[in-house]
């Protein structure tokens, strides 16, 4: 099997919704039943928990964004940045409005 390197996008993980729901579940089930590598890439900082038990074969990257309207450019280089730190091959936008702050990712140069 061709081991791959799998992050969610999710934004904020302390929220109690069916979508933070699902998506913690199914980066816990792919991290326990996969030779992948599961991310949950994040805007909150270490201080903060998730509402939801994130099992311990997913590995977190906190972004440290507190406000993401004040701090959009600050949130594309630090997401920009970890998914060439982690060498992520996969990336999955969890919500609709994670589409935005990833499109300048992707659509910058460098």
């Amino acid at each position: 099997m061709n081991t791959k390197k799998v992050a969610f996008y999710l934004g904020d993980f302390k929220r109690s919704g069916g979508t933070e729901r699902a998506c913690i579940a199914v980066a816990n089930g792919i991290g326990e039943f996969s030779d992948h590598q599961v991310f949950l890439i994040t805007t909150n900082s270490q201080a903060e928990e998730s509402f939801f038990e994130i099992g311990p074969k997913v590995n977190i990257i906190y972004l440290n964004i507190n406000n993401l309207k004040g701090e959009y450019f600050l949130l594309a280089k630090r997401l920009k940045s970890s998914l060439k730190e982690y060498k992520i091959d996969i990336l999955i936008a969890v919500e609709v409005m994670s589409i935005i702050f990833l499109l300048s990712v992707f659509v910058s140069k460098s």
